[in-house]
């Protein structure tokens, strides 16, 4: 177990002394809390002390040595100096085992700017609603005030509303000060027994998704499938996601573009999140004309006509939701039986990217899974170079490139003709060059018998 001891002055905004009761912390790969470690302020101003017995932050645990500790007080990160090594504000230490450094903190901590939301905000009773906290000046304390004569000392807090129209306030505080926001008539709740504007009636199954309007308004719905060319009545293109204290929607979710043909469908349980990885609140989905359409190539298919940008840009969805186009009767019967197809803009790469595409006949409608927003189209394949790409190379291959190597059948038995006629001419020739050759290579063996004769009449 290694350890590092920290002391000195702590100031938050503008130079201002942390107060008593402000908790100072070192944190760093290896770092164990413990023992001071937080160390709570006991003097408005500094924390710990120079002498042998007085309190110091103690930053220790399994740490490498030159680990860089940063420090938070009150949960803000602050900056640092060495006083003896003196230099400037830097936004981490290294990690010196056995070591005593008088180390000055400071942070830009503000008074909260108090703000929040809620979702949802209008619907039946019982209708529970729940808040998120989305001050900035990093509050530490929250205390809100439901307007029903019931309160919460919660960050993000979910409360239970009956019928009525509440007015609902947050106060917020940190060490720097207090703020505070309070939203006249904020929730209307209707009774339940007033229907709370149509829906179908039987429905089953208990519950369903809801429509997010643009207003914040939700209209109840006994399914998560988008209707959009039914009804006629305008829906929602945008609103406040219905969020529970898991940061999940509490509640199926059907968004329709304004147009009534872009829809997103959203499962209870899915986790949006905005580009910072922060809670998704709010969700829009829009219809955007030719004129806005990345012009980027998509070799073998063509634009059909439908596009839809959803935002905040760099949000994604865990697991995913759907995202369905419904096209209408009279356009339908341009697309029906053709290769229909979904893609999404990658700005990174400035191409339109394939999803896997879903097309029923009976709705009229193209879906497909989605994990992010962006923009998302509709195309349809190109006829005529969908032929051209499967037909040309197999005519070119069986014409082009004979088995044989290009000598037609009677050249070829011409050919072998003549070569055996070659062969059986050298064959001639060598038999009666062999034979023309026989008695003289005879001779000699016929010498020596007469040359014996004259011999032996001698």
């Amino acid at each position: 177990m290694f350890t590092h001891e920290f002391y000195g002055e702590v100031t938050i905004r503008d130079g201002v002394p942390a107060p008593e009761g402000a908790r100072i912390e070192g944190r760093g790969s290896g770092v164990q809390s413990g023992s001071e470690n937080p160390l709570i302020v006991a003097t408005a101003g500094l924390y710990g002390g120079p002498g042998t017995y007085d309190s110091k932050l103690r930053v220790f645990g399994d740490i490498p040595l030159g680990t860089q500790i940063e420090f938070y007080v009150d949960g803000i990160k602050a900056e640092c100096q060495d006083v003896q090594g003196g230099g400037a504000w830097v936004s981490s230490y290294p990690f010196r085992s056995g070591n005593i450094t008088q180390l000055n903190l400071r942070t830009n901590i503000t008074i909260p700017v108090v703000n929040f939301v809620g979702s949802p905000t209008f619907g039946t009773e019982p209708m529970m609603v729940t808040f998120f906290d989305t001050s900035t000046g990093y509050p530490d304390h929250w205390l809100w005030d439901f307007g029903d004569g019931t309160s919460s000392d919660l960050q993000n807090p979910v409360h239970r509303y009956m019928y009525g129209r509440y007015t609902v306030s947050l106060t917020a505080w940190n060490i720097a000060g207090t703020g505070n926001n309070t939203k006249l008539n904020y929730l209307d709740v209707r009774s339940s027994a007033s229907g709370g504007g149509g829906g179908g009636g039987g429905g089953g199954g208990g519950g369903g998704g809801y429509f997010a309007a643009a207003a914040t308004t939700t209209t109840a719905t006994p399914t998560p499938t988008p209707t959009a060319t039914q009804g006629g009545a305008p829906l929602g293109s945008g609103g406040v996601l219905p969020l529970n204290s898991a940061l999940a929607l509490s509640q199926s979710v059907v968004m329709v573009s304004e147009d009534g043909m872009g829809s997103i469908s959203m499962p209870a349980g899915m986790k949006p999140q905005d580009s910072s990885g922060a809670p998704l609140l709010n969700l829009t989905i829009r219809r955007i004309p030719n004129s806005e359409l990345p012009q980027a190539p998509t070799p073998g298919f063509t634009f059909a006509g439908f596009a839809y940008d959803i935002t905040p840009s760099g949000s994604t969805f865990d697991p995913y939701v759907t995202f369905a186009i419904t096209v209408p009767e009279n356009e339908w019967a341009g697309l029906q039986g053709k290769d229909l197809s979904i893609k999404w803009y990658n700005p990174t790469s400035s191409a339109w990217e394939d999803l896997p595409t879903t097309v029923s006949s009976d709705t009229r409608t193209v879906s497909t899974k989605i994990t992010h927003t962006s923009i998302f189209a509709l195309f349809v394949a190109s006829p005529t170079i969908t032929t051209t790409v499967a037909t040309e190379p197999i005519t070119t291959v069986g014409t082009a490139v004979p088995v044989t190597g290009g000598l037609p059948l009677d050249m070829i038995m011409k050919i072998v003709i003549l070569i055996i006629i070659v062969i059986a001419v050298i064959l001639v020739l060598l038999y009666f060059l062999r034979k023309k050759k026989g008695p003289e290579t005879q001779a000699p063996a016929e010498a020596p018998s007469d040359e014996w004769d004259i011999k032996g009449l001698q």
